[in-house]
Formats: structure tokens, C-alpha cells, sequence
């Protein structure tokens, strides 16, 4: 419905809820138009658009939430239409750097098993420069 849950919900009711308004007589019937169409549209915006994101893009629903909030509150507008975009540069990036692989893997919705190989493949390396650091000594 919106890509930017409340926001998106509420544009996305004023037209038809003006309508219902015109054109029946009574108050009841907007006013069921109205609760539906924004716990319906809540619902689709804030459980099963960041599903959908989260499996396509591999990234955590819940991540992909609290960065909308986060990028919402730093830029705005501008930060709820851009906080997914961003999530997945910084997924990827931390995906290319061996010592923050294990960051990225936490940000995945799933772990597949070359992340799994890739993930113990940098853990042991992590694990041998930090003996190589400590036995230096």
C-alpha cells in the first residue's frame, strides 16, 4: 500500500473516506470505511512489507523496522524513503570485510550455508591473528 507505513496508510484513506462521506448520508459507514482501511493498511505496512523486503533483500524484518524509525527520525522523509536502500549497502559492505562478516550474517532474515562456510572460514582467521597478537607478546 505504502512504502512508508503510517504516512503511505494515511494518504493512501483520504480519498475514498471523502467519498463515503459525500455520498452516504449517515456518519456509521465512513467511519467502518475508515477503521478498516487503516488497520488494513497498518497491517500490510508494518508486517507484511518488511516480510517481503526482509526475504527479498535478506534483510531482517525487524532490522528493516528499526531502520525506518532510526532513518525516519535522522532525515525525515527523505530517511523513510531511503532506510532500506541504505540497510542494504551496509549489509553488503559488512559482508565484504572478513572481520564483520558475523555483523552481516546478523543482519540476514536467513543464513545460508556459504555464509556458514564463509562465517568459520573468517572466524578462523580472526581466531589465528588474535593468537599470532597474543603469543608476540
Amino acid at each position: 500500500m505504502a512504502y512508508i507505513p503510517n504516512i503511505g496508510s494515511f494518504i493512501a484513506t483520504i480519498l475514498p473516506v471523502s467519498l463515503a462521506l459525500i455520498q452516504f448520508q449517515s456518519l456509521l459507514l465512513p467511519m467502518i470505511i475508515l477503521i478498516l482501511l487503516v488497520v488494513v493498511g497498518n497491517l500490510i505496512g508494518n508486517v507484511a512489507e518488511p516480510k517481503v523486503f526482509g526475504s527479498s533483500l535478506n534483510l531482517s524484518p525487524l532490522l528493516l523496522l528499526f531502520s525506518l524509525i532510526f532513518w525516519g527520525y535522522v532525515w525525515g522523509i527523505v530517511g523513510m524513503i531511503l532506510s532500506v536502500p541504505i540497510m542494504s549497502v551496509i549489509k553488503i559492505t559488512l559482508g565484504k570485510i572478513d572481520a564483520t562478516k558475523p555483523i552481516a550474517m546478523m543482519m540476514s532474515n536467513e543464513i545460508t550455508t556459504d555464509m556458514e562456510n564463509e562465517f568459520t572460514i573468517s572466524k578462523s582467521k580472526i581466531l589465528s591473528k588474535f593468537k599470532n597478537l597474543t603469543h608476540s607478546k
